[in-house]
């Protein structure tokens, strides 16, 4: 198998100015070594294999052939940070941090890491791009095409410059295969809309509901890591005892003062409830290049 997105890519690098930087990372990860995880070890087995700072497409077509030998010589996938770098920004980034370094007397630290430090933290991105990862098995109902036109359907509403801005805006949305789905990359939009709509368009992993609630209800809405919309749900959950009786953050009775029933009800909850991971990266990476026929 092997997925090459470059040319998808390089069609939405925008070098407007002659500072204009885009990151690409060469990795190793875990999932894709699991017979050498044990003798590579952790550190080896998830590994940056080397980054590119591309300056012009002229630079990044002349480094695709190295790219792709590196990624199967390694076992590795490049990625892109598909927000554009202003160098000028990273480069004063940098300097700050070389200086905090310094002052904290921090002497171990390695280099490469500063600089990696400085040209991937989200908020030196001269413009914002917002990744929403979608893999076939996580969609909950979902479809690519219908969180598209949720995303554009916002826009649309936001917008205050009229149809037209609000479709060029649009018009920059585009979407990247990946090896279990796609990515849209997308210019931000109006997140409270967007979760209030289509409740998995968070980052990170929350916790879901009660495994016994999850055919009794729509879903497209079930992933809400909130106990009062779990309250606002409760005549779908034949335990009333549960209003009481929440798992790790939300466990409102200590265990010595439970009953039974009590105890009896809290461990079916805590083991129901399913972790959810989120769709949304902001500033994240994007598959450029991956092959698995080593």
């Amino acid at each position: 198998m092997e997925i090459d997105n470059f040319d998808i890519l390089m069609k939405h690098m925008d070098f407007i100015d002659v500072n204009d930087r885009y990151i690409v990372h060469v990795m190793r990860r875990p999932k894709d070594c699991k017979a050498l995880a044990n003798q590579l070890g952790a550190s080896e087995a998830q590994r940056l294999i080397r980054t590119y700072y591309i300056d012009n497409l002229d630079y990044m077509k002349a480094k695709i052939p190295a790219i792709k030998e590196l990624c199967k010589s390694c076992n590795a996938r490049a990625y892109l940070i598909a927000a554009p770098k202003d160098n000028f920004d990273c480069l004063m980034n940098l300097g700050q941090k070389i200086l905090e370094t310094i002052r904290n007397k921090n002497y171990s630290v390695k280099p490469e890491h500063l600089l990696r430090q400085a040209y991937c933290e989200n908020h030196k991105s001269r413009k914002k791009q917002w990744i929403i990862d979608l893999d076939n098995d996580e969609m909950h109902g979902w479809t690519k095409d219908e969180v598209i036109a949720l995303i554009k359907t916002i826009i649309h509403e936001d917008c205050k410059h009229g149809e037209e801005e609000a479709e060029k805006i649009c018009n920059e949305i585009y979407e990247v295969p990946t090896r279990n789905g796609f990515h849209i990359i997308t210019p931000p939009f109006n997140l409270q809309k967007a979760q209030h709509r289509c409740p998995l368009m968070f980052e990170g992993t929350k916790r879901g509901l009660p495994a016994e609630m999850l055919d009794e209800v729509n879903d497209k809405f079930i992933f809400i890591n909130c106990k009062d919309y779990f309250k606002s749900m409760l005549h779908y959950n034949p335990f009333e005892a549960a209003k009481t009786t929440w798992i790790n953050e939300v466990l409102t009775i200590p265990e010595d003062k439970m009953s039974d029933a009590e105890h009896e009800i809290a461990e079916m909850i805590e083991a129901g409830y399913k972790d959810i991971t989120g769709w949304l990266h902001k500033d994240g990476m994007t598959l450029m290049y991956y092959t698995d026929s080593k």
